[in-house]
C-alpha cells in the first residue's frame, strides 16, 4: 500500500480510492494518514499508530506509540525516566 498524505477530505479520498479499486482487486487497502504534529493535544499525552514507510512510500509497519506529548513545537514520548524525542512530521493513522 502506498501512503499518501491527505490533509483535506480524508474520508472522501479513502472512499473514492476504495470504490475505484475494490471490484478489481480485493487485496488492495487504504488508510488515511495524518501528520503527527497536527494531532497532538495541549491537554496531555496521546496514543498514535506511527507509520513506517520504505523509500518508495509503501507502508512497511505501524508502531502503536503511547503517551506522545507536545513539547513546545516538538513532540516526544513521555517515559518514566524522561522524554524521548519523536519526529513531529511523522505519519500516523
Amino acid at each position: 500500500m502506498q501512503m499518501t498524505i491527505m490533509e483535506k477530505n480524508h474520508f472522501l479520498n479513502c472512499m473514492i480510492f476504495w470504490r475505484s479499486t475494490h471490484r478489481r482487486n480485493r487485496q488492495i487497502f487504504c488508510a488515511a494518514g495524518f501528520i503527527l504534529k497536527n494531532t497532538l493535544s495541549e491537554n496531555g499525552g496521546v496514543t498514535r499508530g506511527v507509520c513506517q514507510v520504505n523509500e518508495n512510500g509503501y507502508l512497511t509497519g505501524i508502531d502503536e506509540t503511547k503517551n506522545i506529548v507536545k513539547v513546545g513545537n516538538k513532540a516526544a514520548v513521555q517515559k518514566e525516566d524522561g522524554q524521548e524525542p519523536i519526529d513531529e512530521n511523522s505519519m500516523y493513522r
